[in-house]
């Protein structure tokens, strides 16, 4: 595409377009919807106890169950 002649006579618009995309044009903050970060906050929750449960009973099991 940039190797066709007509190309560079649109080429500066493209990329006066590209600018114009990637520039912020308004303040707002970019958050993931709500539902989206209670989920992985429980998954985190459930995945944290896991481990700590697994752990724990490990650890109940005594030095020889870790070989």
């Amino acid at each position: 595409m940039m190797a066709d002649p007509a190309y560079q006579a649109i080429e500066p618009y493209k990329l006066m377009a590209m600018q114009l995309l990637l520039t912020p044009l308004a303040g707002e903050i970019a958050l993931p919807p709500l539902t989206w970060l209670v989920g992985m906050a429980l998954l985190t929750l459930y995945l944290t106890v896991g481990w700590w449960r697994a752990a724990r009973a490990l650890r109940a099991l005594g030095p020889r169950a870790a070989q």
